[in-house]
């Protein structure tokens, strides 16, 4: 009997002690759990505090324009009729730097509404210049047309800033709805690049053809603090020679370009008119498009071993430069202050009134 009685005590003990382990292992797997429970907590709140506030819906744009356009997306290659203005955001948003001042934006926009309302044969009629005549009025292709960029296109350029940015050029467009920039009545070719250099070019410099009364060349002060002002680009002597050869008809070799390459007339602030390249005269225009410059501002220059080409200024430089505009707008001008600056002569309508 007291054998039976120890073994049971045996048993007993033996029954608590695994009691006991299996309660020292449940406790260790409920404080382990716990402890990745608080770190994980701990965490979200470290990296909203780090981040800011917790992140907000995307902001909802809503347009309302009674004024459609037929748009040609050339990347999905579909088509579609849009309020004019929700083309005119996509646009604004592409095509210049949302950080720029509201007044630029709001420039922007009316000359993007301006150019888009020439090209629309529902508001323009048999005037309208469409892309597409039969199809469309105006594509995505910033060769063709104007840059335009997609919301989600939008979303990876901005970023964490996407409602801020989005919100500044939906109300610098909404805020001019409806108004084009006219000259005698009439809507204009309203030309504008990101940079002119300092000062910007008459269209019939640029283009040939006769002079266009509105797109004269004026002063564009402030700009040297903006983005694409001046570039530097270098080439070796073969490199330069190759490109003349292949875009000019010449046979030029690394030994000879240095003597048959060179500019030979600017305007006062140093846009190219002509170029020698080889037996041939050529225009600044030619030497930007074959070496692929910026602008047709430059100066060539010489050394042992390569071609220099300093660039000032992006883009055509006809009408407004963008990086003017921001520039003005920074010095307190409203956006038709900036308008009547880069356009000489012009008007503000709205498109109701030439309809």
């Amino acid at each position: 009997m007291r054998k039976y009685i120890g073994n049971r005590r045996k048993r007993t003990k033996k029954t608590k002690k695994v009691t006991y382990t299996a309660a020292i292992r449940d406790g260790a797997c409920f404080l382990l759990t716990f402890t990745v429970l608080l770190i994980t907590v701990l965490s979200v709140r470290t990296c909203t505090r780090e981040n800011g506030a917790t992140p907000q819906p995307d902001i909802t744009l809503t347009f309302n324009s009674v004024y459609k356009i037929t748009v040609h997306n050339h990347e999905t290659n579909t088509t579609h009729v849009v309020p004019l203005d929700e083309y005119i955001f996509h646009v604004v948003a592409a095509e210049m730097p949302a950080s720029y001042d509201t007044e630029a934006l709001k420039a922007q926009a009316v000359a993007a509404r301006t150019y888009a309302f020439s090209k629309s044969a529902s508001l323009f009629g048999d005037n309208a210049k469409q892309c597409s005549p039969g199809h469309f009025d105006i594509c995505t292709d910033s060769s063709c047309c104007q840059s335009w960029k997609s919301i989600s296109q939008l979303k990876e350029r901005w970023g964490k800033d996407y409602n801020l940015y989005a919100k500044k050029v939906y109300d610098a467009v909404l805020s001019t709805d409806g108004l084009i920039i006219t000259y005698d009545n009439k809507p204009i070719n309203a030309m504008y690049h990101a940079s002119s250099g300092g000062r910007t070019m008459n269209a019939e410099d640029v283009y040939g053809g006769s002079p266009v009364p509105y797109l004269r060349s004026v002063e564009s002060p402030g700009e040297e603090s903006y983005s694409g002002y001046s570039d530097t680009v270098k080439f070796t002597h073969s490199e330069a020679a190759k490109l003349i050869n292949e875009n000019f008809g010449q046979r030029l070799t690394k030994n000879t370009v240095r003597d048959s390459f060179g500019v030979l007339s600017t305007d006062d602030n140093g846009y190219v008119y002509k170029v020698r390249v080889g037996d041939k005269r050529v225009t600044g225009r030619d030497i930007r498009h074959a070496f692929s410059l910026k602008s047709s501002n430059f100066t060539i220059k010489m050394t042992a071993k390569y071609v220099i080409i300093d660039v000032r200024g992006y883009g055509h430089g006809v009408g407004m430069s963008q990086s003017g505009a921001a520039a003005m707008a920074a010095n307190g001008s409203r956006y038709d202050d900036i308008l009547t600056h880069y356009y000489t002569g012009i008007q503000i309508k709205s498109i109701g009134s030439l309809l």
